[in-house]
């Protein structure tokens, strides 16, 4: 384990990329109230800061036990679940719309099983406060999933946590954006111009960030870290821009000081380089061991599939440095190479995730302002390059992302509308999964002037850039320089599930991105794959 026994907090880097938020966003929210520097307060901070960690560990080791012994517990209502519910829907901003959706099938008539009695026995470990806190656990079913309900109360004071269980089937549980380093500045949001016409700044992520190397945030006093991260952020370092100005290292521990738990230090054992490549052997791992070769010397059909082997699409031996063609459509997926193609039915993935392996640099797309529609299970894999030039979107999101009248809803959109659209977007039921993946290439987003949209890129699914034997692993910008910056839609980039990557934009070419909004969901995760998968503790969240 790479974190300690006792307090799960510290080292959390790698811990962090076993988590998707299926319900959008496991957020931590921020204090209500300003804490001053005085020794009173920076017990009660002490305090509180303990509670969430007892909690935390409370739910991690219920989870434990919970698995041990899954269907062998004696069910009942518990009356304490309104009060937790009434506790953590009181909190503002964004994130009560993921709760009130999320815990909508718990109330005080569900039945469920009662861990107290196993984690009163437990009391005495130092990790779970040393008998000095009363704790409570329970355990629902809500569909194919358990929630863990936890608590630690010492006095008055209480911390609930919140712990989601679920089946891991070929897809990894992942954060909106991980990466080892991201060369931009986030920034909060804001919205300018009038009705019809707006432009939109900043930066927003709904859901946890992981960036190895650290992070820049740029706010407001008025504003607080989360409005910019909805679910904190993991990293070796953290800077901050208030009101323009920097803050020294004394400003930021006030700040995280008063939003406990929206910032946790990675794990100083452990390389950025270290991270990332266990985050690839993770990815590696799901790609099946045998494999079927295609070689596009002549247009083919693929007449069935083995979710336990990958389709190998490979050129020519007389062909060197390859460049694919790769077109998803709703009759399914087109590989090609010049006038050679490759068709994949869309009925081959309608049940089992197929693993495909395209050894050459791949287009995806043939216009970066249409849209590509994913219908189907995939999991595909680029030997180079693979360049995005077009929009990649899940069937079940499609209208989400046009509307019919050369609009997107979730495009350009200030804060207050995106709540509602991302909410309604996270409680859809998915018919459909995509995980993009370069092996050795990068991964470039085609951007393109034009007369709609201008510039406005959206894509849904788990994206990767794997480096391989030093080559490859970032995410590159092309075309950013040529978009309109007048009337209309500013440059943006809307990504519903996660991107991880070695860096974003080192390069520098996407200072005319003017919004990136990133949008934590779980499709991958629930999506048919290879083996029966296993239950698995994905998420902790406390308050």
């Amino acid at each position: 384990m790479l974190w300690s026994q006792y307090d799960r907090k510290k080292g959390f880097a790698l811990p962090m990329t076993l988590i998707l938020l299926t319900f959008g966003a496991l957020v931590l929210f921020a204090a209500t109230t300003q804490l001053n520097r005085t020794s009173q307060k920076m017990k009660n901070y002490k305090t509180s800061s303990s509670l969430q960690n007892y909690a935390t560990n409370a739910v991690d080791t219920a989870s434990h036990i919970f698995l041990e012994n899954v269907g062998t517990y004696d069910l009942s209502p518990w009356g304490g679940v309104e009060e937790f519910k009434s506790h953590i829907l009181t909190r503002g901003g964004v994130e009560k719309y993921y709760w009130q959706s999320f815990l909508a099938d718990i109330n005080s008539s569900v039945d469920c099983a009662n861990l107290t009695e196993a984690i009163q026995s437990l009391s005495a470990d130092p990790g779970l406060g040393g008998d000095e806190y009363t704790l409570e656990a329970y355990v629902y079913q809500v569909g194919g999933r358990y929630t863990i309900v936890a608590s630690a109360q010492i006095g008055d004071r209480k911390a609930y946590a919140l712990g989601l269980i679920s089946y891991v089937r070929g897809g990894l549980m992942i954060p909106a954006i991980r990466m080892a380093a991201l060369n931009r500045t986030l920034a909060l949001m804001n919205v300018t111009g009038g009705h019809g016409n707006p432009r939109v700044h900043g930066d927003l992520v709904y859901g946890s960030a992981v960036v190895l190397n650290g992070v820049t945030i740029d706010m407001t006093s008025t504003s607080t870290p989360s409005d910019i991260i909805t679910g904190g952020i993991t990293g070796d370092s953290l800077t901050v821009y208030e009101d323009g100005d920097e803050l020294d290292q004394e400003g930021v521990d006030e700040l995280l000081e008063n939003f406990p738990g929206w910032y946790t230090a990675s794990d100083p054992n452990f390389s950025s380089d270290d991270v990332y490549d266990q985050w690839k052997a993770e990815y590696m791992e799901l790609l099946p061991d045998a494999s079927y070769t295609v070689i596009l010397n002549t247009d083919q059909t693929l007449s069935s599939m083995d979710e336990n082997v990958m389709v190998v699409v490979k050129a020519p031996s007389n062909v060197s440095d390859p460049t694919f063609q790769a077109y998803f459509g709703d009759d399914g997926l087109e590989i090609c190479l010049g006038k050679n193609c490759l068709e994949i039915p869309e009925s081959l993935t309608s049940s089992a995730t197929l693993s495909i392996q395209i050894a050459g640099d791949t287009v995806f797309g043939n216009d970066p302002h249409k849209i590509s529609e994913v219908v189907g299970h995939y999991n595909v894999s680029v030997l180079g390059d693979a360049t995005i030039n077009t929009n990649i979107v899940l069937d079940y999101q499609y209208d989400y992302v046009n509307n019919g009248n050369e609009n997107s809803p979730v495009g350009n959109k200030t804060k207050k509308v995106s709540e509602t659209i991302i909410s309604n977007m996270l409680g859809e039921e998915k018919t459909s999964s995509l995980m993009l993946a370069t092996i050795g290439g990068d991964m470039i987003l085609k951007f393109e002037k034009g007369n709609s949209t201008h510039g406005n890129k959206s894509l849904i699914g788990s994206f990767f850039s794997w480096k391989d034997e030093g080559e490859g692993g970032d995410v590159l910008f092309s075309g950013l320089e040529n978009l309109d910056h007048g009337n209309g839609h500013t440059p943006q980039l809307f990504l519903f599930g996660s991107l991880t990557a070695y860096s974003f934009d080192p390069d520098g070419d996407a200072g005319n991105l003017d919004s990136f909004v990133a949008v934590a969901d779980s499709s991958d995760s629930s999506s048919p794959g290879t083996g029966n998968g296993k239950l698995s503790l994905i998420g902790i969240q406390t308050w």
